[in-house]
């Protein structure tokens, strides 16, 4: 009877895990398909709560983000264009090096944008959120990255 009760809270167990794993990626999925204005809105939300934006400067933010999500829509779907019609699967190195120096300079120009908008306590507030950030997505890639190391070791 142990036994029995022991199997059914595994069995109970791993299938929250599964179910739990579902909705994140469902949500995962769902931001992607966003638009850039639903995009640009959840964004200026998150920038509101955070910094207590007045209603002016949600309004530059939000045009400002607008804009920049609205190019890298558009970049996207270049790219994933450029993917169909290449023969090859990977970006080349020169076309990877040249995204990259084009994405530093756009993140230089949000950061004098927000000079404008922002007041300095809330830039500099700003600046810690997005370092603490830009770690977190660096941390979530090397993760990803020692996974597909492992799983290729076995």
């Amino acid at each position: 009877m142990k036994r029995l009760i022991m199997i059914l809270m595994a069995l109970v167990t791993i299938h929250a895990t599964a179910q739990e794993q579902n909705s994140e990626l469902q949500q995962q999925r769902q931001r992607t398909h966003a638009t850039p204005e639903e995009v640009a809105q959840i964004q200026t939300q998150r920038m509101s709560k955070s910094l207590e934006l007045s209603e002016a400067q949600q309004k530059e933010v939000y045009d400002l983000l607008l804009q920049r999500n609205k190019m890298r829509q558009t970049k996207k779907e270049a790219l994933i264009e450029a993917k169909k019609n290449s023969k090859e699967s990977d970006i080349p190195k020169a076309d990877r090096l040249k995204m990259k120096e084009e994405h530093v300079a756009q993140q230089a120009e949000l950061q004098n944008q927000m000079k404008t908008i922002l007041s300095p306590e809330q830039l500099t507030k700003w600046e810690e959120v997005t370092a603490r950030q830009a770690q977190n997505r660096k941390n979530m890639q090397g993760n990803s990255i020692k996974r597909k190391h492992n799983r290729k070791q076995h």
